[in-house]
């Protein structure tokens, strides 16, 4: 029999593990926006704007 620690307990690691999948997604969205890119010895300065706007 689970006691209410135990159940907060599993409580807690699955809404871990739901904002993990989340962060996951968006790494690898990430992930697949840079092996996309022009090589950065091929890029002009708009291109590198374009990609990385915080460089503006």
């Amino acid at each position: 029999m689970m006691d209410a620690e135990e159940k907060e307990d599993v409580k807690s690691c699955a809404e871990f593990v739901s904002l993990s999948k989340t962060r996951i997604e968006q790494c690898e969205k990430e992930l697949e926006k840079m092996k996309n890119i022009i090589p950065f010895d091929q890029m002009t300065i708009e291109d590198l704007n374009e990609v990385f706007p915080e460089t503006k």
